[in-house]
């Protein structure tokens, strides 16, 4: 979408809008899913927020290349076919929903199975929805930038090709962030040990 952006930017707008509706639909779709089994067990705040804890802490081990899992995914990417064999507003919105689902296509980044983790311990679906979304929209907003990085509507594969180089700055990032996740889990625990005894 992000050549779109260089030269009709009102088009591009409205179809960043319609993928990040699409998939904030989505996130709240899977949010509700994953954390409506976790509601019916265990109600204990504290022993949920060391699971995720500890799963967050593996997903980080594995950012870090200490440890070597697999991430459970489809291995695939969104079919490029659909934005021909429909319309394009359809296509754009399909794309947008099965993205923002986290759990159809393929994972390069372990924070969105972190998210997911959080979200399914944590047994509240709301709560699992609202974070899923909050996420998808973290993602959605780096489509605000696509057409600032590119110099000219046909430079993408330049663009892909300048992204593949900053992989070891990306990968750095991505450190970082589950280092907050994680971070931000203990305080939960320490704050909710307290208030809870």
């Amino acid at each position: 979408m992000a050549p779109l952006g260089k030269v009709a930017r009102k088009q591009w707008t409205l179809n960043v809008l319609i993928f990040t509706a699409a998939g904030i639909v989505a996130s709240l779709v899977v949010g509700e899913l994953i954390a409506t089994p976790g509601a019916h067990l265990s109600r204990d705040i504290t022993a949920s927020l060391a699971i995720a804890s500890l799963g967050v802490l593996a997903l980080l081990a594995r950012e870090l290349a200490w440890i070597s899992f697999p991430l459970p995914n489809l291995q695939r990417q969104t079919d490029p076919r659909w934005r021909w064999r429909t319309f394009p507003v359809l296509a754009i919105a399909a794309w947008g929903f099965d993205i923002g689902s986290s759990v159809t296509t393929w994972a390069t980044f372990s924070g969105a199975w972190a998210m997911l983790i959080i979200g399914g311990v944590l047994g509240e679906p709301q709560t699992a929805a609202a974070l899923l979304a909050a996420f998808w929209c973290g993602r959605a907003a780096t489509l605000l930038i696509g057409p600032g990085l590119l110099s000219a509507p046909t430079s993408t594969a330049e663009l892909l090709e300048d992204l593949s180089t900053a992989a070891p700055v990306l990968r750095t990032i991505h450190v970082a962030t589950l280092v907050c996740v994680f971070a931000t889990l203990i305080l939960w625990i320490g704050f909710t040990s307290r208030v809870l005894n």
